[in-house]
Formats: C-alpha cells, structure tokens, sequence
C-alpha cells in the first residue's frame, strides 16, 4: 500500500483499503502474537496515513472501524496478558486519531452495553476501558453522554462479578460529580427500601457525600449520640436535684431562734456532677444587721420541725416561682426550677471557668473571689469588671472601658452603668430594651408562658440575692 500512486483514482484507493481492513480482521483474530501486532501497524497506517493521503471519505474511516473495533474488544478479555494489553492500548490510542476522533465511533461502540452472563474477565476489561476512556476524553463533545454512559453502567451493576459492578460504580459516581441529579433518573428511587441493597446504598451515600449531605447511616449515629447525651444530662440534673435536696433538708428557716446564722447564708453546691454546678448565694434582708434573737411571748408556741421544713422548701419553690426573675410556671418543681437556673433563667450565667451557675450582676466578683480560677482574673478598678491576667494591663493602659459610677450597677455582660436595685436589674437583663449580649433574654422574651406570671413576684422575704444592688 505504501508504494502506491498518489494518482491512484479514488475507488481504486477505497478497494485497497477494504482489502486491507479485511486482512486486519483475520489478523486480530489470529492467536499468534507477532501477527495480531501486524495487523495492528497495517490498521493504524490505514487510519492515519492511507486515509488522508488519497483523501478518503468519513464513510470509509467509519466502515475500518467499526469492522475491526468489534474483535479488538473482544481480544481485550483475551488470556494472555501481551495481546489483551495491546488491544486495549490500540483501542485508547485509535480514540485520538485525527480522522477517527470526530466520528465519534470508539467512544459509542465501546459503551454499547454487554450482556450480564459475560465472562468476568472479558467484563472487567471491558469497564475499565471505558473508565479510562471516560477520564481521558470527558463529556464535552467525546460521543460520551449521560444517557449512554448511564445505561452502559447501569447494565454492569446487575453483573454477578463484583469486581465489575465495583468499576460501575466508580464510573457513575465521576459521572454524578459532572453532572448531578440526572444520574439519578437511571437509578431506582432514594428510599429505604433501595438503601437496604449494599450496591445502592453505597451509591447513594457518596452522592450524598458529593453533595456536602451527611450519609443517613451518620445521621443516625449523629441521633444516637444527642440521645446519649441527653440520657446523660438528665442523669446530671438528676443527680443535682438530689444535691439540692440534701442542702435543702440542712437549711434552717428565716426564724429559726436557735439558728446561729447571724445575717448571712450560702446555699452552695460544689460537688460536681457531670458538667453541671448550680452556685446560688443568698442573704438575708437586713444586710448590714442580722435579726436579733428574740424570746418568743408566753403561750406561743415555738415552731415545730415540720414547720421548719416547710419554710425551707418555701426556700426554692415559692408558688413555683423563680426567686431570680420571678418567672412562674406549673412545671417549677424542684426539679424543673433547677433545670430552669442552669439552662434559661436570664438572671443567671454558667461560668467558663468552674461551670457553677451564678448571678450576673455578681459574675465579677465570682471571677476574682470563688472561682476555681480566681488566681487567673483581676478586678479592674475604672469599670470594676473581672478580666484574665493576660489582658488585664494592656487593658489598664488602654483605658477604653466605660467607667463604673458608684450610684450606679454596672453590668459584666454589655459594659453599661444603670441605676441600682433589684428591679432595675431584672429590667435591665429581662426586658424588651435591655443587655444586648445577655443571650438568655431573647429565649425569655420568646418564651411562650406554661403558667400564670406573677408580677412582682420576686425571692421570699428575707432572702436576697448576692450582687442585687
């Protein structure tokens, strides 16, 4: 062929290369390595020489192919492992001729799909010729299209080797990252009944992987892990509810003659349970006096120990109401007024530090007096604000804070001076314009009520809270 004329006329030159095409044929079929790699050169220099050198037609280049493309796929399941490599790498090699590449053949001959029953070698080859070929020409104007390479896939996922169905998946799942949810019309529908076959189930899961979601096997650890977290938290404020009712049961009442707190008391819980520790401080009315012990009159009779204990339960749960901000509410039992304290009163904050629940307006003087990492804080004397060490003399020579008025509360949340009392507090950490940065207040302010609210309900008489001023 090579010594040919170029004058040769056109139909002489096309006899020639069908009698050439049909000697390749029988070549590839031949067992001999030496002829099978003949047959190879003659097909490539009919491609990329003899066509456009006697200006074949596209009609011709087509009929070469898809003559000879057939057996080579055949040979790529072939036993030996030098004519089954040499198919294969003709075939990726034939892809990128420059007469062959915008026909498109290879690409569309290749991905017609085979039967189930092939043999699995055969199979194997014959998916990872496609993945190969898919990786090296893409979607973009290769004879690859969605729908082609889906049916080509989907047929191998019913294969019974699973080397195959493994090459399946791997193409569909690249193929789902080009183009998205059209993958998914070829598949059967994303429910609970396809996710119990391991195929698809593993499928779906890296879609969704691909798409940012996590897997519905990690929502489900993700759901058994918040109710093991709760189960233990509920153990915690169970435990914390026992505490309470222990120091509870050694509290003496307000008028207890033969007490010997003389004007102040510390309900404290320093036992730690789990993660949890309610700090409540309370003292008596009269700050700066404690009640005088008095001899009660002839013909009154002292009180007795029940009612004893049950002034000190009036202690925590007056009508069940919040002796912090007042809040009343049918679920206040001891229990649920201590799950209140630790997770919504507005009043109160947990410390970073110990974890102990403490008032706010008093937070500065726990940092730097009670805390377990008092040794880590200092009070700063223009806005009396408890700061860590590490900042606190950058922050003295700043001299940028808002400075403490001594007629007035200043709050450790947002910085503010306001005026002083209890009530002023409350207005200031509970309502509708007051501390930006207490972020329980807006959860108090959405907060739809169980219970009548009682207003002006506030702590029992006699006890107020540290810090209130």
């Amino acid at each position: 062929m090579k010594e040919v004329e170029r004058a040769t006329p056109k139909d002489d030159a096309r006899a020639m290369m069908k009698a050439a095409v049909f000697l390749v044929h029988k070549g590839i079929k031949d067992k001999v390595v030496s002829v099978f790699k003949a047959a190879l050169e003659l097909l490539k220099y009919v491609l990329q020489d003899f066509v456009p050198t006697y200006k074949l037609t596209k009609g011709d280049v087509t009929f070469a192919v898809e003559k000879t493309l057939p057996k080579l796929l055949i040979k790529i399941g072939n036993t030996a492992t030098r004519n089954r490599d040499e198919a294969r790498n003709f075939i990726l090699e034939m892809t990128h001729f420059t007469d062959v590449q915008p026909l498109h053949i290879v690409p569309l001959e290749c991905v017609k799909p085979f039967k189930v029953n092939l043999a699995p070698r055969l199979a194997l080859c014959r998916m990872e010729l496609i993945e190969k070929m898919y990786q090296d020409l893409g979607l973009d104007n290769s004879g690859f299209i969605t729908e082609n390479v889906m049916t080509f896939c989907t047929q191998a996922l019913k294969h019974h080797s699973g080397s195959v169905r493994e090459v399946a998946e791997r193409i569909i799942i690249s193929l789902y990252k080009a183009v998205g949810e059209p993958v998914k019309s070829y598949l059967p529908p994303d429910d609970d009944k396809t996710r119990k076959n391991t195929l698809y189930r593993q499928l779906f899961e890296a879609f969704d992987k691909i798409d940012g979601k996590p897997s519905k096997q990690e929502l489900k650890k993700q759901q058994a892990s918040e109710e093991s977290n709760k189960a233990a938290e509920i153990e915690a404020l169970q435990a914390q509810l026992q505490q309470l009712k222990d120091m509870g049961a050694s509290v003496k009442p307000p008028g207890d003659t033969a007490g010997k707190n003389t004007g102040k008391g510390n309900l404290k819980s320093n036992q730690k349970q789990g993660d949890i520790n309610i700090h409540i401080n309370v003292v008596s009315k009269d700050k700066k006096k404690a009640p005088a012990k008095k001899v009660a009159p002839k013909g009154v009779k002292k009180p007795t120990k029940a009612s004893e204990e049950d002034d000190t339960s009036t202690l925590f749960n007056i009508d069940k109401t919040c002796i912090f901000c007042g809040e009343k509410d049918n679920a206040f039992t001891e229990e649920g007024l201590d799950i209140h304290y630790w997770k919504s009163c507005p009043m109160l904050k947990r410390c970073a530090n110990c974890k102990q629940v403490v008032e706010i307006a008093s937070l500065s003087d726990h940092l730097t007096t009670e805390c377990d990492s008092k040794a880590d804080f200092a009070k700063c004397p223009r806005c009396t604000e408890a700061l860590p060490k590490s900042e606190y003399d950058q922050h003295i020579k700043d001299k940028t804070c808002n400075p403490a008025e001594t007629s007035k509360s200043h709050c450790p949340l947002c910085h503010e001076n306001h005026t002083q009392g209890e009530e002023e507090w409350k207005t200031h950490l509970m309502g509708k314009t007051g501390c930006k940065h207490n972020p329980r207040r807006i959860a108090h302010l959405n907060k739809q009520p169980t219970g009548a609210k009682g207003k002006g309900v506030g702590k029992p008489v006699g006890v107020k809270a540290k810090g209130i001023r």
